[in-house]
This record gives C-alpha cells, sequence and structure tokens, in this order.
C-alpha cells in the first residue's frame, strides 16, 4: 500500500488538500447561514452579508466539482495497481507456490483483493483524513459555539453509536468469511469447467459440478443479502437518532427561548453535519475490517515464495546434444498414469 500511495502522491496530496478545505465550508455556510437567518429577523441585514453567503457556497460547489479529477484518478487507479503488483508477482512466483492455490481460486483471489485494497485506502483512509475528521472537528467546533449542552448530548450519542458498532461487527466479519470462501470455490468450479471440458464431457461430470457451483452461488447469495441489510440499519439507526435530536432542539428552544432562531436552524444543520460522517465511518469501518480478509489472501500470495532459478545460472547461446525423457509419469487428483516417451 505504502508503494502504490508513494506513487501518485501528488494526487493523494490535492485530493486530501480539497477535501479538507470543502469539510470547513460546508461547516462554515451552516454557521454563516445563522447570522443571514438572525440579520433579516432583526431587520439588520446588509447586502454584504448576502454576498458573503454566495461566495462562501460558490466556491463550495466549484471545489466539490474539481474535487472529481483528483478523486477519480485515485479511485480507478489504485485498484489497477493492485492488479500491476499481482502480475509482477506472478511473474516471479515459485510454480509449486502458484500449484497450490490453482487458477481459478487465484483469479478470484486477485480480483478481491484489488478491490479490497483500493476499498482500504481510497474509501476508508483517504475518506476518513479528508472529509470525516475535518466535517467532525468543524461541525462539534461550530456546535460548542453556540450551545454547549448540546455539544454534549452530540457526543454522548457518538458513545452509543460505537457500541451498537462492534456488536454488529463480530457477525458481519463472519459473513464477509464465508463470502470469500464460496466466492473463490465458485470460481474454481468454473475455471476447472473450462479447463477440463473435454475430460468432463466424456465422463458426464458437469452435472456433479455445476450442483457444487449452485451450492456456492446460493450461499454467495444468502451471505451478501444480510450484509447488505445490517448495513442499511447502520444507517437507519443514525437517522432516528439525528431525528430525536432534532425534536430534542426544538423542544429545548421552545422551553427555554435562551437561543435565536437562526441558532436553532445552524444547530439542526451542524448536528446532520456531525452525525453524518459518523454514519459513513461505521459503515466504512465495518466494510474496511472485512476487506481485510480479502486483502489478507491478497497479501499472502504476493508474499508466496520467489522461484529462485529464475535470477541464477548462465544464458545458454546454443544448444548441442540429444534430450532424452524416460519413464515419465503424470498424477492429477490422485490418478496416476505413467507416460512412456523416448526423444
Amino acid at each position: 500500500m505504502k508503494e502504490v500511495v508513494k506513487k501518485n502522491r501528488i494526487m493523494v496530496f490535492a485530493y486530501i488538500t480539497i477535501g479538507i478545505i470543502n469539510a470547513f465550508l460546508a461547516n462554515y455556510k451552516a454557521d454563516y447561514f445563522q447570522y443571514i437567518i438572525d440579520g433579516f429577523t432583526s431587520g439588520n441585514m446588509v447586502l454584504g452579508g448576502i454576498m458573503c453567503y454566495g461566495l462562501i457556497l460558490i466556491m463550495n460547489y466549484c471545489l466539490n466539482y474539481v474535487d472529481e479529477y483528483p478523486g477519480k484518478k485515485l479511485e480507478y487507479g489504485i485498484f489497477l495497481e493492485f492488479k500491476l503488483l499481482a502480475l509482477r508477482k506472478i511473474s516471479t512466483i515459485d510454480y509449486l507456490e502458484y500449484q497450490k492455490i490453482g487458477t481459478g481460486k487465484l483469479v478470484q483471489r486477485i480480483e478481491n483483493g484489488a478491490e479490497a485494497g483500493k476499498n482500504v485506502l481510497y474509501d476508508f483512509w483517504f475518506c476518513i483524513i479528508r472529509q470525516l475528521l475535518p466535517t467532525i472537528c468543524f461541525s462539534i467546533y461550530f456546535i460548542w459555539k453556540i450551545n454547549k449542552i448540546v455539544t454534549y448530548v452530540v457526543l454522548i450519542g457518538y458513545v452509543v453509536i460505537f457500541i451498537v458498532t462492534n456488536i454488529l461487527l463480530k457477525s458481519l466479519y463472519q459473513i464477509k468469511e464465508k463470502i470469500l470462501n464460496n466466492e473463490e470455490q465458485l470460481n474454481h468450479f468454473l475455471v476447472r469447467g473450462f479447463m477440463e471440458m473435454v475430460v468432463f464431457r466424456m465422463e458426464r461430470q458437469f452435472n456433479n459440478e455445476m450442483i457444487k457451483a449452485n451450492r456456492a452461488k446460493r450461499e454467495i447469495v444468502i451471505s451478501k443479502v444480510k450484509m447488505d441489510m445490517i448495513h442499511e440499519a447502520f444507517f437507519t439507526i443514525f437517522a432516528l437518532l439525528v431525528a430525536i435530536l432534532d425534536i430534542g432542539i426544538l423542544v429545548y428552544v421552545w422551553k427555554t427561548r435562551s437561543i435565536s432562531i437562526g441558532s436553532m436552524v445552524a444547530l439542526i444543520s451542524l448536528i446532520e453535519n456531525a452525525y453524518t460522517p459518523i454514519a459513513i465511518f461505521n459503515v466504512l469501518y465495518v466494510q474496511y475490517r472485512l476487506d481485510e480478509a480479502s486483502y489478507r489472501r491478497f497479501e499472502e500470495f504476493l508474499e508466496m515464495e520467489d522461484d529462485k532459478q529464475l535470477e541464477t545460472g548462465k544464458r545458454i547461446s546454443n544448444i548441442q546434444g540429444d534430450i532424452t525423457v524416460r519413464n515419465l509419469s503424470f498424477e492429477y487428483e490422485g490418478r496416476y498414469l505413467t507416460i512412456l516417451v523416448c526423444l
């Protein structure tokens, strides 16, 4: 991963910098909107304040567009970088190590590993550094400026969310392991069907292979549906929590009359800014932990023993003499065959 980041360091720096600026502007415009509303309410609003608010909005929207270029370049590029690492490993891996996995399972492992590596770097770490942490910090700061009691309530909500996440994470991790095993197994059946088409037709073995492949397919579908439902449950929980806080703020303002209408509107907007990153983080964190399983398999492949003979010996320019092969044998899946050859 360090190699991939280093290779794309200029784009990474630009992507993170633009993200932090956007996070500030998104929260600052909510805070400044408080000034606009209170200005209209009191009758003290001036044209300069409206123009300043418009400038903040324009900068935010323009930077969101500019942000797409480094973002998409990294998203697509990182995925392919991991695939190129796999290709480089194929060029040096010991053939016996390669045979232990098999072509079908290896293809699926590389696909899952490249996707997981991209998710870990781009979707998790980059998102945390450039968007989630800055947004949380800026929103908490602006909420603290308006009302300290609301800030404490928001922080207590973070603790509740953390507890719920850890409860659900264990079951999700087990489901992900099951999906990976079944995906590799299904790909194994597919590739073996291609490679041994003639033999399977002669021995009428395709029906058995289809039964095994269908079993793996059913397990994959059931497991993925379970994962998606749990992910959606995260967003539902956060939406309910934000709704409760919004209602609580309205009741608090109605009872105490301690803050202005502009402050109330800003608080509701800032609370959503504060909790949306947490909702996203929890889903990303769960996915990050699940992607670790895929990436760990990919790393195991990258760390397999290389063929040391590729770097040793002398290049032969002229070949003289005969090559004789005697008592050649072949074994596959427990079946042993002796071939008599003489060249």
